[in-house]
């Protein structure tokens, strides 16, 4: 960025001092004491910087001094995008010589999905996997390119849509087939809620039947304070055993059932 920058500012300096070189259609011969600069790219109207000046664009003939030794640089037009190529060459030029140059620039196009892994196809042809630079003439700006990743729905596009050399494509989740949001819902909560069924409703049953051998404990043991008969006394302290263990159940189930609450 801080080159591109520098470009501008050269730039503009030229424009506002009215440049030292000259720029226009070009001559057929150049005199003894200077050579011819002609210089086009693909494609047209890059930036052509000779030493540190900024000569002009392409296509563009310089006159300059000889014999001389050169340093050129063509900047793609789109400066700002930092997936153009620049191309940086060393002149040597003779008196009264002509020099043509045809300056093929590259450029780029960065394809990113979203989410980002898409197999990204050409036809039948595996290109690679998104995040994807492709140089331009690997494929052509109108030919359709499909991505696909698994879970998505397949979406196509072309270079042609790109912005600034970089081209995003969003995917959609895919459904399963008759599925629809409210039954997914379903089929996700049915889960969940069986549990606190299970827990709540555990809880209540083992409360109930630890207060029933309650109950039952007590009596045997009246009946065993009055009879003074050993048998109640044994079935007192079997009730007291079940309704302690039932005591327990009640309290892991009312334990599990809060906590499921909770996570909800």
């Amino acid at each position: 960025m801080i080159v591109r920058s520098f470009l501008w500012v050269l730039l503009l300096t030229c424009m506002a001092a009215g440049g030292s070189l000259a720029q226009g259609p070009a001559p057929l011969s150049a005199d003894s004491a200077h050579a011819l600069l002609v210089i086009s790219s693909s494609p047209e109207s890059a930036w052509v910087m000779l030493d540190t000046t900024v000569a002009g664009t392409t296509p563009c003939s310089l006159s300059v001094s000889a014999p001389a030794t050169y340093h050129l640089r063509i900047q793609h037009p789109d400066v700002a995008n930092w997936l153009t190529g620049t191309i940086a060459d060393t002149l040597v030029v003779s008196p009264g010589e002509i020099v043509r140059r045809l300056y093929r620039l590259e450029e780029w196009t960065l394809v990113v999905s979203s989410p980002m892994g898409a197999e990204v196809f050409a036809g039948d042809s595996l290109l690679g996997s998104a995040p994807l630079l492709l140089r331009t003439g690997r494929v052509s700006p109108t030919v359709p390119l499909t991505l696909r990743l698994r879970g998505y729905e397949t979406a196509t596009a072309n270079l042609g849509m790109a912005t600034r050399g970089i081209l995003r494509i969003p995917f959609r989740a895919r459904m399963d087939p008759g599925t629809s949001f409210d039954q997914s819902l379903i089929s996700e909560t049915r889960p969940s809620s069986a549990r606190l069924y299970l827990t709540g409703g555990g809880a209540i049953l083992a409360g109930a039947a630890a207060a029933y051998f309650k109950v039952k404990a007590d009596n045997a043991n009246n009946d065993y304070l009055l009879a003074g008969d050993p048998a109640s006394l044994s079935d007192r302290n079997r009730f007291d055993t079940a309704s302690g263990v039932f005591l327990v159940v009640t309290q892991l189930s009312l334990g599990l059932f809060l906590a499921f609450l909770m996570s909800e």
